[in-house]
């Protein structure tokens, strides 16, 4: 990597503390060894300081947003979710390698990742106001939640009616249930 300065965007600390995972504006994820000397006094330095351990050599498109670290059950080994700024999603094994086989497509740019306490699956948050449920084993996007990700300009309730309405947005349309509250139509407008 050289001398080149990074701008960091997230980071996720793995479960035996000894490897922080840091993702780039760049596009890169990088790991840092981030084990310390025991507490000595303020006037000893310290011989074992946080170094840059690795780095990915393919880079995500638009950058890393957000990343969560998270243990293989096969191998006990500690595996890397990054979602970017592109939609990407996908799982990077502990040599930084890019998995071919779960790597999902979002709608907006991957804002967040919450694992669930199951283990099995997880959480991703979409800067389109897109919330999806992910399992590690099918690494297939469900959308559970979505809403407008821009300011609503009008609403209207049809006559006879409080149980459907239609809110209009920057772009899109869409049509709602209040009772169930539950989106039924959207119609995206160029």
């Amino acid at each position: 990597m050289g001398s080149m300065q990074r701008i960091m965007q997230c980071i996720s600390i793995s479960e035996d503390d000894a490897f922080a995972f840091v993702g780039s504006k760049t596009g890169e994820v990088l790991k840092f060894r981030i084990d310390r000397d025991n507490i000595k006094s303020f006037n000893e330095p310290d011989s074992t300081r946080p170094a840059l351990h690795d780095y990915n050599r393919e880079r995500f498109s638009k950058g890393v947003r957000s990343i969560s670290c998270i243990i293989n059950p096969e191998t006990g080994n500690t595996n890397i979710i990054a979602g970017a700024r592109d939609g990407t999603l996908q799982i990077i094994n502990p040599n930084l390698k890019l998995s071919k086989t779960h790597i999902a497509h979002l709608s907006g740019a991957v804002t967040s990742i919450s694992l669930a306490p199951d283990g099995k699956s997880f959480y991703a948050g979409t800067d389109h106001s897109q919330r999806y449920h992910i399992t590690l084993g099918k690494f297939k996007p469900d959308l559970c939640g979505t809403c407008h990700f821009g300011e609503i300009h009008d609403i209207i309730f049809p006559k006879k009616t409080s149980e459907i309405f239609i809110t209009a947005s920057v772009q899109d349309i869409r049509v709602w249930n209040s009772i169930l509250r539950q989106e039924l139509l959207r119609i995206r407008v160029p």
